[in-house]
């Protein structure tokens, strides 16, 4: 199974796209949940124990009807579950005709099929979905807006952003911004890097 070749600027155009088709009114935080149930009809399906017995989050069927997601994260975990749902997306976005080449049905055989894909391979194909995942949780003109919003509250107070270092003032942007987007701050700490949100203050 050989992984496509998508660049950086390959998954922000998917991104925008898949937002424009399915998230038309601009919703934030983007409404994923409601997304993969509604418009793209596919159930997801809480497995108890899922994480700890087999050390997956979650992952879609192989005829892409459902998300199975552990149950502790979809009770529990918010942010995690979101991400969760939105990577899952991710390979039934841009991986759609690699996972027509896969027969499984149970977890144990999504993970001996999976683990029959090439270190490499499978790399992309993690690597695609987590950043598909980012930027559609938190799309890059809402990202600068909040941003911009944070840096003009420090100015507010008498501070200029350029007296801290880049990435102290990065892991206190992503407290609110992972807020606002209803991300992990891990998720919303990576967007403000890849989009270098901050770089015009410096």
């Amino acid at each position: 199974m050989e992984a496509p070749f998508f660049s950086n600027e390959d998954l922000r155009q998917h991104a925008y796209q898949f937002l424009s088709d399915f998230n038309v009114n601009q919703t934030i935080p983007v409404p994923i949940e409601l997304i993969v149930e509604q418009d793209l009809v596919i159930d997801i399906v809480p497995m108890p124990g899922l994480q700890g017995a087999f050390d997956v989050v979650a992952y879609i069927s192989a005829d892409k009807t459902e998300i199975r997601v552990d149950e502790y994260v979809y009770y529990h975990r918010p942010e995690r579950y979101r991400f969760s749902l939105a990577h899952e997306v991710g390979h039934w976005y841009l991986h759609s005709d690699l996972w027509g080449e896969l027969t499984f049905s149970t977890v144990t055989d999504w993970k001996n099929a999976v683990s029959q894909i090439p270190d490499k391979e499978n790399a992309f194909l993690e690597w695609h979905a987590n950043q598909f995942a980012g930027l559609i949780l938190v799309p890059p003109c809402e990202l600068q807006i909040v941003v911009d919003g944070e840096i003009e509250k420090l100015r507010a107070i008498g501070s200029s952003p350029s007296r801290f270092p880049m990435q102290q003032l990065t892991a206190a942007i992503a407290v609110p911004v992972a807020r606002h987007f209803e991300v992990s701050t891990i998720v919303a700490e990576r967007r403000i890097r890849d989009d270098q949100s901050l770089q015009r203050y410096y």
